[in-house]
């Protein structure tokens, strides 16, 4: 081997995000969710019958939503500012690309929504600064424009 080679690792490599929301990266190292809970739901509306009891017509698949339970431990100023970047986010009422991360890479969701954003901090120093911060993040797929052709 001469002095310019590099020993080969040949352990796999890994990509660090584990998921992104529009421009935010939820990485192991920095905002992490513990918890990624996935709710889908299926669409029924209910037909009147004469003298008979109603019935229900399918509609289609609803909405998929995702609820990511969160985890900030700051170690700097600009950890604190995290939770605040997906509040102004959401402010924004614009669909976000979501990309699920991969070991390859990553995986194409479509366009989300943030449906809603919970915070709770806890542990904090003398001056107030929380030594962990716990969020809750529910997003909602924006739905595509386009029916869906069989």
């Amino acid at each position: 081997m001469n002095s310019q080679s590099q020993p080969h690792d040949n352990k796999p490599q890994y990509n660090s995000v584990m998921m992104a929301l529009g421009q935010f990266e939820f990485t192991v190292k920095g905002t992490q969710y513990q918890q990624l809970r996935t709710s889908m739901g299926w669409r029924w509306e209910k037909r009147d019958r004469d003298n008979r009891r109603p019935a229900l017509q399918f509609n289609g698949p609803d909405l998929t939503s995702k609820t990511l339970s969160i985890s900030v431990y700051p170690e700097q100023k600009t950890d604190l500012d995290r939770l605040s970047k997906l509040e102004q986010m959401g402010n924004t009422g614009t669909p976000m690309r979501l990309i699920g991360g991969t070991p390859s890479g990553g995986a194409d969701l479509g366009l989300w929504v943030i449906e809603k954003l919970e915070r709770t901090d806890q542990f904090f120093t003398d001056n107030g600064i929380p030594l962990e911060v716990k969020a809750s993040l529910t997003i909602k797929e924006y739905g595509e424009d386009e029916p869906q052709t069989q």
